[in-house]
């Protein structure tokens, strides 16, 4: 059997009636051995490992410290474990704040949340590695997606941040419903995360009668099965610990939201952050005082995603379509429940963490069809795949301050020992929190820091 046949015997993904020829050779098609993707994987985690150099100097970013390390400190463990924050129960970030301080010695308790969040954000591309579908056995694919993920322009206050793990869990979970269905060990790991992500935070619960839809036209027990376990993990976070209106009124109007997909999903993407934030620094305030022309991003939203959808529509293949619809899903829904004026998302520079999960999606898509699609199609996705790769390349390098440098922990440690009073700084600047001094804890543990006059960059 070959690998072609092979993986259409696999997939149990809508199919056309019959598969397009693919006219490559068949070394095009040879797998790629689990040694290697072993080694993609590691060169994945060394991209995000060394992305913010700053950040392995030792920090917590912003409510990590504020809220979810300072409650792992001042309350009992099983109380913030189970903490709701901002309306719903993250219980990624509380466990991350938990072990912090069970784990490790107060100097060294940030190093805990980001070994945390980096074996979560490693996840996406591990469920990429693991698939068994044809294009994700191709090493330029794999290549082009390890970069895809690991360098996306405007997404670096996510990263090695245990708040941000809810972002990579939504993401997961849209590519559990995009990828086959899969018993055994890798199985188990699929349904983990369906469970995790709706306690995380609320973004993936969107996706649920989609899996019941794929479940449906697949005639699918096991993509049902998803969808129930996905669904039970929003029960429990709906009845436990949501808090209705927490967050404020729900909603954005239609042009609004066009134009922030415009800005975010097609400026920034395709123009990296200098030249997007030049253009839309001051935009929200131009349509707070209604001087925005709205109608060049709501007419470029809708050539481009149409563009894109009838791209995917006429590849005749599942994954893309269901790659473009959760990524349309997953950033409307976050859009729309943004904190804060909705106005402000027109600012390249604002909320990166909501364009993360659906960005991906949408590259994704594009990728697929640069590995499937013939002619112009597959001309022009191979070349907008190459530019994303060169925008996120240079933007990899090219950090903002506010997320490149900030207060060195050990000194912060060194500091509140000396005075139990003093607030301890997060990352970025205006974060502060404070600890209650525990018994003994006053005592330095380890190599005392000398004092600093001023924190390094």
């Amino acid at each position: 059997m070959t690998v072609l046949q092979e993986s259409m015997s696999e997939d149990s993904l809508l199919q056309p009636t019959v598969i397009r020829s693919i006219e490559l050779s068949q070394s095009f098609f040879k797998r790629v051995a689990p040694a290697e993707k072993v080694v993609w994987l590691i060169a994945f985690t060394v991209l995000v490992l060394v992305r913010i150099p700053a950040v392995l100097n030792g920090r917590f970013w912003a409510e990590e410290g504020k809220i979810f390390f300072q409650n792992g400190w001042n309350m009992p463990w099983y109380q913030a474990l189970f903490w709701s924050h901002g309306g719903y129960l993250n219980i990624a970030a509380n466990l991350a704040g938990v072990l912090a301080n069970h784990l490790a010695p107060l100097e060294k308790a940030c190093y805990v949340t980001t070994i945390f969040a980096l074996i979560i954000q490693m996840f996406p591309f591990v469920l990429l590695c693991t698939s068994k579908q044809l294009w994700l056995q191709n090493r330029k694919v794999l290549l082009a997606a390890m970069l895809l993920i690991s360098t996306m322009p405007l997404t670096q206050e996510i990263w090695l941040s245990s708040i941000g793990s809810q972002c990579h869990l939504n993401l997961c979970v849209a590519l559990i419903m995009v990828l086959e269905t899969r018993g055994r060990l890798v199985g188990y790991f699929h349904k983990a995360l369906l469970f995790i992500a709706p306690l995380t935070g609320p973004g993936s619960i969107a996706l649920i009668p989609f899996f019941f839809l794929r479940a449906f036209i697949d005639r699918s027990t096991s993509r049902a099965v998803q969808g129930a376990i996905l669904l039970f993990g929003t029960a429990i976070q709906l009845l436990f610990f949501w808090h209705f209106g927490s967050r404020g009124p729900i909603g954005i109007e239609i042009p609004l939201l066009l134009n922030v997909f415009f800005v975010k999903h097609i400026l920034g993407p395709f123009l990296g952050f200098e030249e997007a934030h030049a253009l839309t620094h001051d935009w929200d305030k131009a349509y707070d005082q209604g001087h925005l022309n709205l109608i060049t991003g709501m007419l470029m939203s809708v050539i481009g995603f149409g563009l894109l959808l009838f791209a995917v529509i006429r590849s005749r293949k599942a994954e893309p379509v269901w790659f473009v619809t959760g990524g349309l899903v997953l950033g409307t829904l976050s859009y729309l429940g943004a904190l804060g004026d909705r106005s402000m998302l027109l600012d390249i520079a604002v909320s990166e963490r909501y364009d993360f999960a659906p960005q991906v999606l949408f590259d994704l898509s594009i990728l697929f069809l640069a590995f499937y699609s013939r002619g112009v199609t597959g001309t022009l996705a191979r070349a907008v795949i190459v530019w994303l790769v060169i925008i996120g390349a240079h933007e990899y390098f090219s950090t903002p301050p506010w997320y490149s440098q900030g207060p060195l922990w050990r000194h912060e440690v060194y500091e509140w020992r000396k005075n139990p009073d003093h607030l301890l700084e997060a990352w970025p600047g205006g974060w502060s929190f404070h600890l209650k001094p525990h018994v003994d804890i006053l005592r330095p543990r380890g190599r005392e820091v000398p004092e600093l006059k001023q924190h390094p960059a």
